[in-house]
């Protein structure tokens, strides 16, 4: 086995491992929530249970995209299209796919994007 593809499967493990945190503490966080909380207790409490509630929908909003980010990555896995490049279709450094296994674009390109946002 090349040392791309045993790197591949370090990082789908790596992906799967991810995965199943988000949806664990997800799990956890959706059993500590209260309904009880938001109408009992002083203005200090109610306000501090709406923040707290925001910010979790926020947490969840970006969990759920990096869990889509991540299913397209195991999905590239299979078949035979990680680590390639969206937009330049060049091989991506496996060092960056090591650091971010997530990313869809070559350290070139995703620079280019980045400027074009500006």
């Amino acid at each position: 086995m090349k040392a791309r593809e045993k790197a591949f499967e370090k990082i789908r493990e790596i992906l799967i491992e991810r995965k199943d945190q988000i949806i664990e503490d997800a799990r956890k966080s959706l059993g500590s929530d209260s309904i009880e909380n938001a109408t009992h207790g002083d203005n200090i409490d109610i306000a501090n249970y709406k923040t707290d509630t925001i910010l979790y929908s926020r947490i969840r909003d970006r969990e759920r995209k990096l869990i889509k980010k991540i299913n397209k990555a195991l999905d590239k896995l299979d078949h035979n299209q990680y680590g390639i490049c969206e937009k330049c279709g060049k091989e991506i450094n496996i060092e960056r796919l090591e650091i971010r296994p997530v990313t869809e674009y070559c350290i070139k390109c995703k620079e280019l994007l980045e400027q074009e946002e500006d």
